[in-house]
């Protein structure tokens, strides 16, 4: 599953892309009732009563809205099954840049919503699988994924991204700035959906042959009439041209942090765009004016994603073994740290303790949402005898500050009687 911010898309293997329709939610104030999904709810954008909302539950490639995300997904997979809410397992690709906490509530709004088990794959990742780029080779392939919300710029090589960068431009950003365009030279204020159009008819990222031009329509500020104008390319090019020129940074920034070996493979085999945002005009001749590399764009640039994620379903059983024991994929020390190295078992010897936050996301998620909900008081709060056993943890836990920094400090630590148990016995 493809959960984008402009749109969602949903693959079953044997059956192939059954749901395509927009990430957009119609919801009744009054009630808080769900109206319509997908794009039945995209179609009242704008032209709703006022106790009823047509909302974009993600933003920027994450959640923004919990339940109405949940919603969305439960109406997605019950489509995605033909009409029944099936206990599936689900592999959804997510922007590569979004921290732990904004995986965890994907991950939980998607079991929520009826999957059995759920499996994150990074948008880039997928994208290249999409696309056809050889991702298990060791040559370097890289991609860039222009979304609704993020823009996703990876290198990748022997199946793992090298180098990327995540950016909160879009899509959206695009049509933004077309209708501050407008607001500000013109005074009409234009919807959502007119700026796309404008982008869509005319708008471009570098000098066309022959130029185009469009209409637009919207409310005059100062009369609040209505009123239309008509608006050519290289006017709209001047309006996109800041995020245009955010998404040229990012990828540049990706290739200065590229190792030569691999950045000498992407020289002789270019760059490939995916994404709904690879279709403005020009923005492949940007990128290759701007980098001196060949830019092609995808065959299926708006499906390359979910097609990626149908691939790795042939691979499923790689990511239950990444992710079976979450200790070892989410244990990081802070940058703050001192000694902020990642021990693995090859370097120290022996298994990590994983910390307390990751036992915690061993817990099944309708328990970490019971201990979440508001008012709910935990058993240490109700049984006086927890309180005193939970603090006598706290103090036979407890470390000072010197022996926690030895702990990092990179010299040898003293196994605990935990890690002493999970070491292997000698042969001897």
């Amino acid at each position: 599953m493809d959960l984008g911010t402009a749109n969602s898309l949903v693959f079953v293997r044997g059956e192939g892309i059954v749901v395509f329709e927009p990430s957009v939610v119609a919801v009744d104030d009054r009630t808080g009732e769900v109206q319509a999904v997908g794009a039945d709810a995209s179609r009242m954008i704008g032209r709703t009563p006022a106790s009823i909302r047509a909302i974009r539950p993600l933003r920027h490639g994450v959640i923004a809205d919990f339940e109405m995300t949940e919603q969305m997904l439960r109406y997605f997979i019950r489509k995605g099954g033909g009409g029944r809410l099936p206990l599936a397992q689900v592999v959804l690709c997510v922007p590569s840049g979004i921290t732990k906490v904004e995986r965890e509530a994907v991950q939980e709004a998607t079991l929520a919503a009826g999957a059995r088990a759920v499996y994150l794959v990074e948008e880039p990742m997928a994208a290249a699988i999409g696309a056809g780029l050889p991702v298990a080779e060791p040559r370097g392939s890289m991609i860039v994924d222009i979304g609704g919300g993020t823009t996703e710029v990876a290198v990748i090589s022997l199946g793992g991204i090298v180098s990327s960068q995540s950016i909160k431009v879009g899509g959206y950003e695009m049509d933004e700035a077309v209708a501050k365009h407008v607001q500000g030279h013109y005074g009409l204020l234009i919807g959502e959906e007119t700026a796309e159009q404008a982008k869509l008819d005319a708008g471009s990222a570098w000098e066309l042959a022959e130029e185009l031009e469009c209409q637009v329509g919207g409310r005059d500020l100062q009369s609040g009439m209505l009123r239309r104008l008509e608006l050519g390319s290289e006017e709209l090019r001047n309006a996109l041209d800041a995020p245009v020129q955010r998404i040229v940074t990012a990828v540049k920034d990706t290739l200065e942090g590229t190792p030569p070996e691999l950045a000498a493979d992407i020289s002789d085999r270019g760059i490939v765009l995916a994404g709904g945002g690879t279709l403005l005009r020009g923005i492949d001749q940007r990128i290759r004016s701007e980098t001196g590399l060949e830019v092609a764009r995808a065959e299926s640039p708006l499906t390359c994603v979910v097609l990626g994620a149908g691939e790795s379903l042939n691979e499923l059983e790689t990511l239950k073994r990444a992710q079976s024991r979450p200790y070892l994929r989410i244990w990081t020390l802070p940058a703050s740290s001192p000694g902020n190295e990642h021990r693995t078992p090859a370097t120290s010897g022996f298994p990590p303790n994983p910390p307390r936050d990751c036992r915690r996301a061993r817990q099944s998620p309708a328990r970490r949402r019971r201990a979440r909900t508001p008012g709910r008081l935990g058993s240490a709060r109700r049984c006086p005898a927890a309180a005193a056993a939970r603090d006598v943890r706290a103090r036979r836990t407890k470390v000072s500050a010197a022996s926690a920094a030895r702990a990092h400090d990179g010299r040898p630590r003293r196994p605990t009687l935990r890690t002493v148990a999970a070491v292997a016995p000698s042969p001897t």
